[in-house]
């Protein structure tokens, strides 16, 4: 996203940085002025090369204090791949918004591992009815800087999502939605299948995945598993909790999986590739529109769950009496 229009003062150009200072802003694209800009395009585009740290290649600002990182040697490279990468995600928000059906602005939505939230600004500035993102990073004033630049209102809570457990700690709960959205997060779920299930018994209407399917198990129902690398990510954890990276599902495994919990038609979505550097990424990565056709839920659904639902049923239900 350009953020350039609505930056106008020196004050809001040095909080964005020092949220790049911070790890806060490095991975989604964002432009904050001429000379700064941030972004994982380059990398997602190179497959990582010569990175030794998540901070490499995704910052270029070199008239500011963003800390100890590598920048980007080759600033047209940089800026091409990540505004290929900001037409990855305005695709996200047209293929939402196309398969969600009904109007924007009666549509409520989440995102698991939301990252900056940049489909959650996407879809707001669009006219969704609200969007809330989670992520296991405190980015609660970086959603509020966000918010009083674009004029908008996504709502922002911090929530790690226990592998172990399949819970969210510390008794954050996640309410319903019509719509979740999850991107470029079940890989790095030791069992995605349980993920799986936690986001769709909160999504009533529809879910959006961008989910890494491994190209040549089309056929069968596995998980799959590669080799751990400990460059990027830790891979001393106790198991299963070190499987943490390039975990992938089958299509039909998806498929199925999806099925099971209440959503007969699921749609793959065509992969968009902007140029032809990204074919291999976007053929790992693939999109999927799953709309729901039956109330069911997985066996991890609680009756503190339930409860928790029908709290927020009955608020809706209030809420709309007194906006009549």
């Amino acid at each position: 996203m350009d953020l350039r229009p609505f930056i106008t003062r020196k004050e809001q150009l040095r909080t964005g940085v020092k949220f790049i200072r911070d790890g806060h802003l490095f991975y989604q694209p964002f432009i904050l002025a001429d000379d700064v800009e941030v972004g994982e395009g380059q990398n997602l585009h190179d497959e990582y090369d010569k990175v030794t740290g998540i901070s490499d290649f995704n910052v270029y600002a070199p008239q500011q204090d963003v800390g100890d990182r590598k920048q980007p040697t080759d600033l047209g490279h940089f800026r091409k791949c990540n505004q290929e990468y900001r037409e990855i995600y305005d695709y996200i928000a047209d293929q939402i918004c196309m398969h969600a059906g009904g109007k924007l602005s009666d549509l409520t939505f989440a995102e698991i591992g939301c990252n900056t939230g940049l489909n959650l600004f996407n879809l707001a500035l669009r006219g969704a009815k609200s969007c809330r993102g989670y992520d296991w990073n405190d980015l609660s004033n970086l959603f509020r800087w966000m918010n009083n630049l674009l004029g908008t209102d996504v709502r922002f809570t911090r929530g790690i999502y226990d592998n172990l457990y399949h819970r969210f700690k510390d008794e954050v709960q996640v309410p319903e939605v019509d719509i979740m959205i999850n991107t470029v997060f079940t890989n790095h779920q030791c069992d995605p299948l349980q993920f799986l299930a936690f986001l769709c018994d909160r999504a009533r209407k529809g879910v959006f995945l961008w989910a890494l399917i491994h190209p040549g198990l089309s056929d069968p129902c596995v998980v799959y598993t590669a080799e751990m690398r400990g460059d990027i990510l830790e891979k001393d954890k106790l198991f299963p909790l070190s499987f943490n990276n390039g975990v992938v599902i089958s299509e039909k495994l998806l498929k199925i999986s999806l099925q099971y919990l209440g959503f007969d038609e699921v749609t793959a979505i065509d992969k968009f590739v902007p140029s032809p550097s990204w074919d291999r990424f976007q053929e790992g990565f693939r999109m999927y529109y799953a709309r729901r056709t039956r109330d069911v839920k997985s066996a991890y659904w609680t009756p503190s769950d339930q409860k928790h639902g029908n709290r927020r049923k009955t608020f809706d239900r209030l809420r709309r009496r007194l906006w009549k």
